[in-house]
């Protein structure tokens, strides 16, 4: 396993910071992942390498790298390790939940431009 992580799950990203201890605690970014059109599933034991309790999370979308400086044209699998098959369990709902909620949106959004696009379609028909 690599370095401690925290997880800190938002309405449309989830952000991975690491601990440190400078003067207190202090939280230290690392980076975020987009959860449009992510998929998440369980990881077998097999699968990470002998590690239980994995997630694997897929963004489907490229976007910009961190420093907003380079456009990302691949996307990679991040695995998550939590504590346990409770938190597993856990987790993949909540981050399912949130996945859904912004396919619903987007969907919406897509449906609410549609509608727009015809409507004015059919005022320069009239």
């Amino acid at each position: 396993m690599g370095e401690e992580r925290i997880y800190l799950l938002f309405t449309d990203v989830l952000l991975f910071v690491k601990p440190v201890d400078q003067k207190g605690p202090r939280l230290q970014y690392k980076g975020h992942i987009t959860l449009d059109r992510a998929r998440v599933r369980a990881m077998t034991k097999e699968e990470a390498g002998g590690v239980e309790h994995c997630i694997e999370l897929i963004p489907s979308i490229a976007g910009v790298d961190n420093l907003n400086t380079t456009f990302v044209g691949t996307t990679s699998a991040h695995v998550l390790y939590v504590g346990s098959e409770a938190d597993q369990k856990i987790w993949i709902e909540r981050l399912n939940y949130v996945i859904h909620n912004l396919d619903r949106l987007a969907m919406m959004k897509q449906d609410a431009s549609s509608r727009s696009s015809t409507s004015k379609e059919s005022n320069y028909t009239n």
